[in-house]
């Protein structure tokens, strides 16, 4: 019995370490990450009064390209997102190549980022967690009881990932525990492990890029005096939305492949001169959607101005994410949650006061029902925004727009993601089948 204990204690001592480990890994290269991509706005802008135009739009164009040559040549699965690839490892359909995806995810992000394409920094570095948590398994062969120590890390560097990427440990956590539990069996021990990697990660992160709220707000309303009813409203419309959207998504996804298969680096030179251009034109249209989510939400925006906006970065990040290029979906899709709250709010004339409170409830519904995860959908953007007192009609729209863009038929995102690499890349379990027989 005194062993057994003993034996507990130092289980309990490595799987510590091995979480910290992956909260430290992936603070600091996420928080790097984070500093240079978070710089790309003010870099481009810098390059564009300075030098001509044509330099800017080469250089553009060539960061663009180097993604998606990155991808092509080492590491096809680091194109979009990666989400999708680290629930796959979990479940032994996917492998996470951790020595190519790391250099892959971490320098064509970052390129894609300054080519202008529409694209957030949240799936590399949640993809990035995975596979420093992938690379630590592999480095570590002994068994902690009957924890899957694999499967420990790869869920400690996921949540680690969105905890870095938004300064969110409590979103990266429950990212975990909602998104990833078909795929990931918790204990009190993996709890505690995901918990230790997201703050740390989180803290490390900081001392890099600094301690800030991402969407500060302020003066928001309660919305005490609207009536339930607007609540359900709209997450009814965010979720005929977000089925539009996860359909786009589909079939974005068969244009390019034809394209791609009949040229896919002539398909990619014109997607990255057509998005440096783009940016000569109006800058607004290209990015992540952050830096312009920040002015956004607290300037009085015309309706016209906000529908048009939103619809050409509606089309713009669905060609992004299609097109094979490293990046997220989570921030393109926060700032078009927001501009369906203004809308919603500026089309109903007792809702014309609080278009900024709507755009943040837009935010949250419109992630919920695109990805299916209601409280991870809840906690990010109070978290991002600082709006803890919006947390009931947060949790409304959440469930509303979760609830009906299932009895619709959607599928969440990452669950169809999963199902297309799997297709193009190879089942991993089918694989481990052939090569046994």
């Amino acid at each position: 019995m005194e062993r057994e204990t003993t034996l507990s204690h130092n289980q309990s001592r490595i799987l510590f370490i091995l979480s910290l480990t992956v909260g430290v890994l992936v603070g600091l290269l996420g928080g790097i990450y984070n500093l240079i991509t978070d710089n790309a706005v003010s870099i481009l802008s810098s390059l564009q009064q300075n030098t001509s135009i044509y330099l800017v739009i080469v250089f553009m164009a060539m960061c663009t390209f180097l993604s998606f040559y990155l991808v092509k040549k080492f590491a096809p699965e680091a194109g979009g997102s990666g989400v999708q690839e680290v629930e796959g490892s979990m479940i032994g359909v996917r492998k996470i190549k951790w020595k190519q995806v790391i250099p892959v995810k971490f320098i064509g992000g970052i390129a894609a980022q300054f080519g202008g394409m529409v694209v957030g920094r949240e799936g590399p570095t949640i993809h990035l967690g995975g596979a420093i948590g992938e690379g630590l398994s592999k480095i570590w062969k002994y068994k902690v009881s009957d924890l899957d120590v694999k499967n420990h890390l790869l869920a400690c560097g996921a949540g680690a990932g969105l905890a870095v990427a938004f300064n969110a440990p409590l979103a990266g956590i429950l990212l975990v525990i909602e998104e990833m539990r078909p795929s990931f069996k918790f204990n009190f021990r993996s709890y505690t492990g995901i918990m230790l990697a997201c703050y740390v990660s989180t803290w490390v992160a900081q001392f890099i890029v600094g301690n800030k709220v991402e969407i500060p707000v302020v003066n928001v309303q309660l919305l005490s005096e609207i009536h339930f009813y607007h609540f359900i409203g709209f997450g009814f419309f965010l979720s005929i939305a977000a089925v539009i959207f996860l359909k786009s998504i589909k079939a974005g996804y068969k244009v390019f492949d034809y394209f791609k298969s009949k040229s896919a680096y002539l398909t990619f030179a014109l997607i990255a001169v057509l998005f440096a251009v783009v940016y000569q034109i109006n800058p607004d249209l290209n990015g992540s959607g952050m830096s312009l989510l920040k002015t956004h939400l607290e300037s009085d925006n015309n309706l016209n101005w906000v529908i048009s906006t939103a619809s050409l970065r509606f089309v713009g990040g669905i060609i992004s994410f299609c097109s094979g290029v490293v990046g997220g979906i989570f921030s393109p899709m926060l700032y078009l949650g927001s501009s369906l709250g203004e809308i919603y709010a500026m089309l109903l004339p007792k809702l014309a006061p609080y278009t900024t409170e709507f755009a943040i409830l837009g935010m949250a519904g419109f992630f919920t029902a695109v990805v299916g995860a209601p409280v991870t959908g809840v906690v990010l953007i109070a978290e991002l925004t600082g709006q803890y007192e919006l947390i009931l009609p947060l949790g409304i729209v959440c469930l509303v727009a979760n609830f009906i863009t299932h009895n619709l038929g959607a599928k969440p995102l990452y669950e169809s993601l999963l199902k297309r690499d799997v297709r193009l890349f190879g089942n991993e379990k089918l694989k481990d089948t052939t090569e046994t027989q």
